[in-house]
């Protein structure tokens, strides 16, 4: 499928991404079958903000079919925040 060859052939740009991005540790690429065929993602992660910055890097990477990120939730700032501390 164009679209698996699509995701290996920038796996190293969509890692070097991940990693000046922080936030999109709970993100997947995938080949989404509907429309005939999109290049997708799902996942989850804090603002519409990173659903954007998301949608500019799936974009330059000049995939083969449309972008799809309906399955891209977001769910917030405090669903990441792994630092914080709860009180009984």
């Amino acid at each position: 499928m164009a679209i698996d060859e699509h995701i290996q052939k920038i796996e190293a740009a969509w890692e070097r991404f991940r990693v000046e991005h922080k936030g999109f540790e709970k993100v997947e690429l995938f080949g989404y079958t509907d429309g005939d065929g999109m290049f997708g993602a799902h996942g989850t992660v804090a603002s519409d903000e990173q659903v954007e910055q998301l949608r500019k890097f799936m974009e330059s990477t000049f995939p083969p079919r449309p972008v799809y990120l309906e399955s891209v939730q977001v769910a917030g700032e405090d669903f990441f925040d792994t630092n914080r501390v709860t009180k009984p």
